[in-house]
């Protein structure tokens, strides 16, 4: 067989597991729990004491000695990744904040070995070093038998007692591509995590279902833009930046949150209003019909809970105290305190961070934590900012700088 034959043959092989694989994924996202093997059973806290008891006390000892080491190191992994804040122009100050993501998960082959067993390990020591709130492990049941009647395996002592030892807080009885997608997608059984860690150790179906699934995008932040705001906000400004946001790409959305239900009726008005003043044939009227949205919450921490569920690129804060909310936002990319600064300034200065979030067949702490640049304070001259928008054919980000600066003007005595 010639380099060309050998060629031809990978990539056949390849597009059949890729076949294979693509069916299985789908079925899990589509009928949840009903496509998967067998019921992914969570197991409680009596039965991983029991697996772990199970374990032979130097095999228990082993596993300890191991993690020390792995912990330490990813301690100080998450203690080596910097935090800082600089005042990149006069008045502007610009950061970036880490933080962990909300919840993770490590899913095991359907045959796991040692390498995948250790990689596991690893990777769910990493997450809670990281600060990771959830973190749930996938191993897959005992091959021997199954309790008569029923459709669960065993457990099987030896993974479940690892991943236990480890730090797993939940841990579910299923494997492979199937646990694998459920992590990514959520069923009945198994909620949803927003990082995967894959320990496949060589498994093709493993590999190829996360190629597919990262394909996917699953988890990842959405394009738009997200305001916080409270009594204090100037409801013309928040308007043009809900507007300004859905010129940022076709998926991209506005979205308002506050706690004041004066502010959410005067930023309705306010954004039709300058909705009638675009452009003839402008798409803007049509893109917040479609996803704009202004919604109340009960109260701040509640606010900072829904934002995260939106889990859009950018948060604008325009509130009496905005460094409490983003001590508190943990799903976004890029962060604008007060109502001076804004995303319709932000490419000025603030440069758009890299995502920390990376292949999910990596396990280091920076895995399951996501970078989050900030600002604060307006320029000397943000009219540059508005001319280069428009410039550009921005006209709703153009728009959205003007407000800011109209609001910061002092009032005109009337003629």
């Amino acid at each position: 067989m010639d380099c060309a034959d050998a060629t031809d043959l990978r990539d056949y092989e390849q597009r059949e597991l890729a076949e294979r694989v693509a069916p299985i994924l789908d079925a899990v996202r589509r009928r949840g729990d009903r496509a998967l093997e067998r019921e992914p059973a969570r197991l409680s806290a009596t039965e991983v004491l029991r697996c772990v008891d199970a374990l032979p006390s130097s095999v228990v000892d082993d596993f300890r000695l191991a993690h020390a080491p792995m912990r330490r190191f990813a301690e100080a992994q998450r203690a080596a990744i910097p935090e800082f804040e600089t005042e990149a122009l006069p008045g502007v100050r610009c950061g970036v904040r880490h933080v962990a993501v909300a919840s993770a998960g490590v899913c095991l082959p359907a045959r796991p070995d040692g390498i995948s067993l250790q990689a596991a390990q690893g990777a769910v020591i990493s997450a809670r070093a990281a600060g990771v709130e959830r973190v749930v492990a996938c191993v897959p049941p005992a091959n021997d038998a199954r309790p008569s009647g029923g459709n669960v395996a065993r457990p099987n002592a030896l993974l479940v007692g690892a991943v236990a030892l480890a730090g797993a807080q939940e841990i579910y009885l299923a494997g492979g591509v199937g646990a694998l997608a459920a992590l990514t997608f959520g069923t009945e059984s198994i909620p949803r995590v927003e990082t995967v860690i894959a320990a496949e150790a060589g498994d093709g179906g493993m590999a190829e279902a996360r190629r597919q699934l990262a394909a996917i995008g699953t988890g990842r932040l959405r394009p738009g833009i997200l305001i916080l705001a409270d009594d204090d906000a100037d409801p013309q400004v928040v308007a043009a930046d809900l507007i300004s946001a859905h010129g940022l790409g076709p998926e991209s959305r506005g979205v308002l949150i506050t706690t004041s239900p004066v502010l959410a009726a005067q930023v309705s008005g306010a954004v039709e209003r300058q909705l009638d003043l675009l452009p003839h044939g402008h798409d803007g009227a049509h893109a917040w019909q479609e996803r704009g949205m202004i919604s109340l919450a009960a109260d701040a921490a509640a606010a900072c809970r829904l934002a995260d569920r939106h889990g859009l690129e950018c948060v604008e804060l325009m509130t009496g105290d905005p460094r409490w909310y983003l001590n508190r936002l943990h799903r976004c990319r890029h962060v604008f305190l007060g109502e001076s600064s804004g995303a319709a300034l932000a490419d000025h200065v603030l440069a758009p961070a890299s995502s920390l979030t990376p292949a999910v067949d990596t396990a280091s702490v920076a895995t399951f934590m996501r970078a989050i640049s900030y600002r604060e304070g307006s320029a000397a001259d943000d009219g540059a900012s508005a001319r280069l928008r428009r410039l550009a054919g921005l006209e709703t980000q153009a728009r959205a700088c003007e407000a800011r600066a109209r609001g910061r003007q002092p009032a005109l005595a009337a003629n």
